[in-house]
């Protein structure tokens, strides 16, 4: 989504990222709620490893969004 509204106006860029992450969000709760009660996994085992991980990928993308907004700004 961030490749798809960088060259877009400020206001869709926030429609198309906030959009994307709110649709993250609900597949990943989802997907949460179905794990643990569907399969019976370990609740606090999964939320706590897909926390870690959504925070790891957050800082990558946010680290990628940044050389991406420097690479524009040089050119």
């Amino acid at each position: 989504m961030i490749e798809y509204g960088f060259e877009k106006s400020y206001t869709m860029f926030l429609k198309v990222v906030l959009g994307g992450m709110g649709l993250r969000m609900a597949f990943m709760l989802g997907t949460l709620l179905a794990l643990i009660l569907a399969c019976h996994v370990h609740a606090v085992a999964l939320t706590v490893t897909v926390v870690g991980f959504t925070m790891i990928y957050l800082v990558l993308e946010i680290l990628y969004l940044q050389s991406k907004v420097d690479v524009k700004n040089q050119g």
